[in-house]
């Protein structure tokens, strides 16, 4: 089984991502059974004032993170923050791990419904940074925007 590595951003989304990982491993595994995890976080704040620099700031920190979470013993990373992945195609290359893009699980659940249009809700940073429009587009799904 793969040890996981999530890259927090948010406490929340950590929260959340960690939380719907035990439910549904638990529903394949058995009860109470999940796979190795480990988590690194950097202060929120961080991210959040990193201003006009943020786009270096934020490759920096998910960088030092994939370093912390290969440590670890993760195998690979998630990342549950929609903005960061705007530095994905900065760092892809640098991880010494594999960087699982949220944009390619979005894409690959929606053709798993046979969905040809999705609905992107978001910060500022995600719907104008373009991260899903790549993925999606090679899928032949498109996506509304507010």
């Amino acid at each position: 089984m793969k040890h996981i590595g999530i890259a927090a951003i948010t406490a929340e989304g950590a929260a959340l991502v960690y939380r719907n990982i035990c439910k549904m491993a638990a529903l394949r595994l058995g009860d109470y059974c999940h796979p190795e995890i480990s988590l690194h976080s950097f202060s929120f704040s961080r991210h959040v004032h990193a201003n006009e620099d943020r786009l270096s700031v934020w490759a920096d920190l998910i960088l030092e993170s994939s370093h912390k979470l290969k440590a670890s013993g993760a195998d690979f990373m998630i990342c549950a923050a929609n903005s960061t992945h705007e530095v994905y195609k900065l760092v892809e290359k640098s991880l010494p791990i594999p960087w699982l893009h949220i944009a390619d699980g979005v894409s690959h659940r929606a053709r798993a419904q046979n969905l040809q249009s999705l609905l992107l809700l978001g910060t500022q940073y995600t719907i104008n940074s373009g991260i899903y429009d790549q993925v999606l587009s090679v899928s032949n799904i498109s996506g509304a925007r507010r």
